[in-house]
């Protein structure tokens, strides 16, 4: 896959320890592992399939997702800032040669890191209470890299699969995406614009989890008419009239749910699932797939903020970028998200100065 052209854009994911009272008492980064990669390219493959299958067979009225090319401007900040920090140039003129060069650049930024500083013990917080002293001691520590006076326990990412720069690429590219979202060919009738940037495939829609999105339960009614097409074209002899009538009275049973009226009742008439509703059940899908997202983020906050009031700690960040009213936008490898500090909030010591450019705080 990653081959013909994909791109991954996994992020980091944070797992809590709760004691009996649903509190968070610790934290660790999930673990992928290869299981779980397995299990993910069978449905990708199975996603890929079905898109195919229902988009040939209703190319006017199936539900598929695409995913467009990345924001220019996003994107262009993205290869300023490797190449401002050395970590070489960005090609971004496809999903491809996007991966290829990203994947040049973590090596390279590796490199950079191993040079000023040690790799260190995963980014855990414990669920047991343990010492500062026992903290510290556990993290290996090099002459090159100055911490301040702290008795709280020091986080870092584990730099064998995390690593500071590697972290930063990751969250600077995954930023320059767009959103992917579903839409109905009917309405998109341009094939060109169907692509799936990130898989680099033309055809994608969600097939595999109907028990948690609604979007795959009208896919699998889609599928079912689609492969009833496919039955009634083979066994049948009948004209292209009738063909076309079964066809629609497959998607009506399927889409809408709708039964056929017996002889001489009135109901609805025999009609494909129109493209605008279609559209409208894509778009709200779409809503409420970032209502999700956003939520367990905001979840993902509010455990971490819970735990870290009640066992705060000490852990290395890596400064983005500036912003025109004296805060840094900085991420924090060990739990693979994004901050903005604000000098004037912080606790400087008397006579404490500092300098703003692009890219460094000092």
């Amino acid at each position: 896959r990653f081959e013909r052209g994909a791109i991954s854009l996994d992020g980091i994911k944070l797992t809590f320890q709760l004691d009996t009272d649903g509190t968070p008492i610790g934290t660790c980064q999930y673990a992928i592992k290869d299981s779980n990669r397995l299990v993910e390219e069978y449905m990708l493959l199975a996603n890929m399939q079905v898109a195919k299958k229902i988009a040939s067979g209703f190319p006017h009225h199936a539900l598929l997702r695409k995913h467009p090319s990345p924001h220019q401007r996003r994107m262009r900040q993205f290869m300023e800032f490797c190449t401002d920090v050395g970590y070489g140039e960005i090609d971004g003129s496809s999903s491809k040669s996007l991966n290829a060069s990203i994947k040049e650049a973590r090596a390279r930024g590796t490199l950079i890191t191993k040079e000023s500083t040690t790799t260190t013990t995963p980014a855990t917080i414990p669920s047991s209470t343990s010492s500062s002293s026992s903290a510290k001691q556990s993290t290996k520590k090099t002459t090159k890299r100055q911490r301040p006076a702290s008795d709280l326990p020091v986080l870092e990412a584990d730099a064998a699969s995390f690593g500071y720069v590697d972290q930063a690429i990751r969250l600077m590219s995954t930023r320059s995406m767009q959103l992917a979202k579903y839409f109905c060919t009917g309405k998109d009738s341009d094939e060109a614009l169907w692509h799936h940037y990130a898989l680099n495939v033309g055809h994608y829609t969600h097939f595999t989890s109907p028990i948690r999105r609604y979007a795959d339960v009208i896919v699998h009614r889609l599928l079912q008419a689609a492969i009833e097409k496919d039955a009634s074209s083979s066994s049948s002899s009948s004209s292209s009239s009738t063909l076309n009538a079964a066809d629609d009275e497959a998607v009506e049973r399927h889409i809408l749910g709708a039964k056929k009226p017996a002889a001489g009742q009135q109901g609805p008439a025999s009609s494909l699932l129109s493209y605008p509703n279609v559209g409208k059940v894509a778009e709200h899908c779409n809503e409420k797939k970032i209502s999700a997202g956003n939520a367990q983020e905001a979840s993902d906050k509010i455990y971490l903020c819970t735990l870290l009031r009640s066992r705060p700690a000490l852990t290395d960040a890596i400064v983005l970028g500036t912003g025109p009213r004296g805060f840094i936008v900085c991420i924090l490898p060990a739990f693979g998200m994004e901050v903005r500090v604000y000098i004037e909030d912080q606790p400087l010591a008397a006579g404490f100065c500092y300098y703003v450019s692009e890219y460094l705080l000092l």
